[in-house]
């Protein structure tokens, strides 16, 4: 009895250790903030940190999507807003569009300082990113001046293809200012035989307050460099 009782404990811990082994095998580490990395252009808002003053110190910004027909505001983009705002344009003859607001952080609170205006039938979202000033510049390097060797770039993106139209704005003096718009077009028609162009924004497309990025490049003429 004491033989059958020493091994049914020798096979008892057996088991049990093989469990154990299998058991750790089996185990993944998990990260609770695995998505901190992740940025969803379908949501309400997104944050970005990204070096403008040249001083490689990234400043705080903070994108904000929201629909809006006419003047009437209807709030995040959700099912249940998207269809009040297309029953409501049914109303005032109009359509609904995403109005997206970029913000930066000064320490203490978010400031507004543009808002962009995007069609929903562009299938098109804004993206923010960092410009460099390169020797191959020679718009910005001919025709302005410039404090520091970074900018920030407002790309409007899709993701049925590469390309894309992007403005450019420079951040001097606690002001902000657009000093180029560029259009990459990889179908290689229109405005450039390279599918490339940059150019230098002058008059009223140098407003930032509220930006319409199909008005800023609804004009055939660029003066490519």
């Amino acid at each position: 009895m004491r033989i059958v009782s020493k091994l049914v404990i020798i096979l008892f811990l057996a088991l049990t250790s093989c469990g154990n082994k299998e058991t750790k095998q089996q185990k993944y580490p998990i990260y609770d903030n695995w998505y901190s990395s992740f940025s969803e252009f379908e949501s309400d808002s997104i944050y970005y940190k990204i070096d403008v003053k040249g001083n490689y110190n990234e400043e705080l910004f903070l994108m904000t999507k929201k629909i809006i027909v006419k003047d009437s505001l209807f709030g995040a983009y959700t099912y249940e807003n998207w269809q009040k705002s297309w029953n409501y344009s049914k109303k005032v003859d109009s359509e609904p569009l995403f109005i997206y607001t970029i913000a930066m952080y000064d320490g203490k609170s978010f400031n507004d300082f543009s808002k962009l205006v995007f069609n929903p039938s562009w299938i098109k979202y804004p993206v923010l990113k960092k410009g460099e000033f390169t020797n191959l510049d020679t718009v910005s390097k001919s025709d302005m001046q410039h404090e520091t060797p970074v900018y920030l770039k407002i790309m409007a993106a899709s993701n049925d293809n590469l390309n894309c139209t992007s403005i450019n704005l420079i951040y001097n003096n606690n002001k902000w200012k657009m000093f180029s718009r560029e259009v990459l077009d990889y179908s290689n028609y229109g405005r450039s035989l390279n599918g490339y162009c940059m150019d230098t924004i002058l008059g009223e497309y140098s407003k930032i307050d509220t930006i319409r990025f199909d008005r800023v490049f609804d004009d055939h003429y660029f003066d490519c460099k």
